[in-house]
């Protein structure tokens, strides 16, 4: 599995349209091969950043959100004044069900 984190700067005052534009994109988000979940973060010290946290079953499938988020991003430049990301390899996932490992690719 893999867990990408991305780092948005907003343009001040323009925190709801962009959720209202990732809101409008959430159900070509949950198409993309592989997904698993996502969710959205809000920074308490600063309100104009948010981190968007998705999982992806593998390496691959993660790459198909890399390329569509920037295409995001260009079309929504008015509201985003950076954009950064880093791509995270899960090792363990700790539920209230137990620790869940994923399954390594062989």
């Amino acid at each position: 599995m893999e867990m990408l984190v991305k780092k948005i700067v907003l343009h001040p005052e323009c925190r709801q349209k962009f959720l209202d534009e990732i809101s409008l994109a959430n159900e070509k988000i949950r198409s993309l091969r592989g997904f698993l979940s996502g969710i959205i973060l809000s920074s308490r010290i600063n309100p104009d950043v948010i981190y968007y946290f998705s999982m992806w079953m593998d390496w691959e499938s993660s790459l198909d959100f890399s390329a569509y988020l920037p295409h995001f991003i260009k079309n929504n430049q008015h509201l985003v004044a950076n954009f950064s990301e880093e791509n995270l390899e899960v090792l363990i996932s700790v539920t209230a069900e137990g620790d869940f490992r994923p399954v390594l690719d062989a």
